[in-house]
């Protein structure tokens, strides 16, 4: 069986063959057990297939059916071109921003690092003895053992361990 008397006898199934080649194509299938066969198949097919198809209906006629989904489509690009704007927007007022204070900042560091590195501390009279007062020295009189020495400043008390070996 050829290809092209195959597509024949689909196109002649379908109705969709020119009224001079139907009747070729009818004495073909009269002629030939495969090709009576094949239409039968096909013809069969078409009519489960119309038979089992179902059947949808829009609610609303095709036109306005179709418009709502062309609007849906359109406000989505819409809104998208918005907040791509938007996003473009921040983002140019976020550089202008880092644009001034970075080099602000910077300069702001360096001069409270300029203006820490001038402070010694508090002026008042007996601070440097009150600071040379908390530090103890103690003598080890003893040859075979050892010292530890534990100071808290925060309860102002200075432990000595002292053992022998």
């Amino acid at each position: 069986m050829e290809t092209e008397t195959i597509h024949r006898v689909q196109a002649f199934v379908d109705g969709e063959l020119p009224a001079a080649d139907q009747a070729l194509v009818e004495a073909l299938i009269q002629e030939d057990p495969e090709l009576k066969q094949l239409h039968e198949e096909l013809t069969h097919g078409r009519e489960w297939l119309r038979g089992n198809e179902p059947e949808r209906s829009v609610p609303e006629p095709r036109d306005f059916y179709w418009s709502k989904i062309a609007t849906g489509i359109e406000r989505a690009e819409h809104q998208e071109a918005q907040m791509e704007d938007a996003a473009h927007r921040s983002g140019v007022e976020q550089s202008f921003w880092l644009r001034w204070l970075l080099p602000m900042g910077s300069v702001a560091a360096v001069l409270v690092l300029a203006m820490l590195a001038q402070f010694e501390g508090p002026k008042t009279p007996g601070a440097n003895e009150q600071k040379a007062a908390s530090y103890h020295e103690v003598d080890n009189p003893l040859e075979t053992g050892s010292l530890i020495t534990f100071r808290s400043n925060t309860e102002g008390v200075t432990v000595v361990w002292i053992t022998s070996d």
